[in-house]
């Protein structure tokens, strides 16, 4: 069955879903390990594809002049990534791993 009907697209299920329904966005199976880590992880992990999902929805609009410009959404594609790495980085510092290497 097809979850789009009555003019009902991608981008506008993704916008009106923001920001209480997010996990009917992306697959489900994304969100199956993250109950597993402390709220913290948990917490990065979906700020993370909240950034991602609401670039999408500003490279998604109708009208080619409503869209984000490539460039920007390359910045911000690039600063989505540097802030998660960031963040993993600091995971694998608490928990005693650094760069692929046990402490």
């Amino acid at each position: 069955m097809c979850i789009f009907n009555d003019s009902l697209d991608l981008h506008k299920f993704s916008a009106n879903a923001l920001p209480e329904r997010k996990r009917d966005i992306v697959d489900p199976t994304i969100w199956m390990h993250t109950d597993a880590y402390n709220s913290t992880i948990r917490s990065g992990i979906k700020n993370c594809l909240l950034s991602v999902v609401c670039l999408e929805i500003s490279c998604s609009k109708k009208q080619p002049r409503e869209q984000i410009p490539i460039q920007d959404a390359a910045i911000e594609m690039h600063a989505i990534r540097d802030s998660y790495l960031k963040f993993a980085r600091s995971l694998l510092v608490e928990h005693g791993v650094i760069y692929g290497s046990i402490k």
